[in-house]
């Protein structure tokens, strides 16, 4: 199903339960959140530290259940489905990118192993094309392959490859250098044009 919004939240929550000696206490963590992002577009979440952005985040990739509300891909209601068929069309790319990569692996594995994954009738040559590509996207040299992670793009091409239509990061100034003169911002990696939802403190 196509949508005008390839992501649509409404009236999300999600709530968790503490317990402490022999009392339980709900945590609303995030509590009736609604926005939607165009195809294309770049939106970022603003909020405090601890406010509940990472949360909203996990939520939407469904890594949390969330309590009640609604998340649709692209028309898709996926609230409560198996998400193994909409992996490969939503990435998220953490804050610190270097704690999310193995440091045992190549720049060639950390992006074939989710090619790998999502696309196993992939060709070696047909492999071997998209991670180049991937890698010239970021402006990273294909003689690079393989080294180990040391650069904070390095977690941007695993997301890439995938080739994802929305994407999620938390803190992307801070990740990829980006400055934001607002709430809204657009941006694209050598001219592909991405559509973010960026999950950061910083609002200015």
């Amino acid at each position: 199903m196509s949508s005008e919004y390839i992501l649509k939240v409404e009236d999300l929550k999600t709530y968790f339960t503490v317990t402490k000696g022999s009392q339980k206490n709900i945590v609303k963590a995030v509590d009736g959140v609604s926005f939607a992002v165009r195809h294309g577009e770049t939106v970022g979440l603003v909020g405090e530290s601890g406010c509940g952005k990472s949360t909203i985040g996990r939520t939407i990739m469904r890594f949390n259940d969330p309590t009640a509300g609604k998340i649709y891909l692209d028309g898709d209601d996926i609230t409560t489905c198996d998400m193994a068929p909409y992996r490969k069309k939503m990435q998220m790319v953490f804050q610190d990118p270097y704690s999310s990569l193995d440091p045992r692996m190549s720049v060639n594995d950390i992006v074939g192993e989710p090619l790998d994954i999502q696309f196993p009738k992939m060709s070696a040559k047909e492999r071997s094309e998209r991670i180049i590509e991937q890698l010239h996207l970021v402006g990273i040299n294909s003689e690079q392959l393989s080294r180990f992670p040391a650069d904070k793009r390095d977690a941007l091409i695993g997301v890439l490859a995938q080739d994802p239509r929305p994407r999620y990061q938390t803190d992307a100034s801070r990740v990829y250098g980006l400055e934001f003169g607002g709430y809204e911002v657009k941006f694209s990696v050598n001219g592909q044009k991405m559509t973010v939802t960026d999950i950061t403190e910083k609002d200015s």
